[in-house]
């Protein structure tokens, strides 16, 4: 499947972990990414076009896709199949490969 975010929006595929439940069970599954303290992280998988500021310049986006992301968890957009829709506004920072965030690295 190939998701074309609208103008001003992007495409995240939300990292997956696993939990264990007070039973044992390991559960794996997109739907549990949520840490907490309210940030998410997931992989840039689309760009929509970047819309002009008010002076009618382009802005350059800081990510790209490919890039892992981290951002607030409070968003009200649908997940399908793994994937969430962003503004491209909200990110709030790109993750390298040698950041660690509350160990999951």
């Amino acid at each position: 499947m190939k998701l074309y975010p609208t103008v001003g929006k992007i495409a995240v595929k939300i990292d997956e972990y696993e939990t264990t439940t007070s039973a044992g069970i390991i559960v794996n599954n997109a739907r549990q990414y949520e840490f907490k303290d309210g940030f998410s992280t997931g992989t840039v998988a689309s760009i929509g076009p970047v819309p002009p500021d008010s002076k009618g310049r382009t802005i350059p986006l800081e990510y790209e896709v490919g890039d892992r992301i981290m951002f607030p968890f409070n968003m009200k957009y649908p997940v399908l199949e793994g994937y969430l829709i962003l503004e491209q506004h909200i990110p709030i920072a790109v993750i390298g490969e040698d950041t660690v965030i509350g160990g999951l690295g």
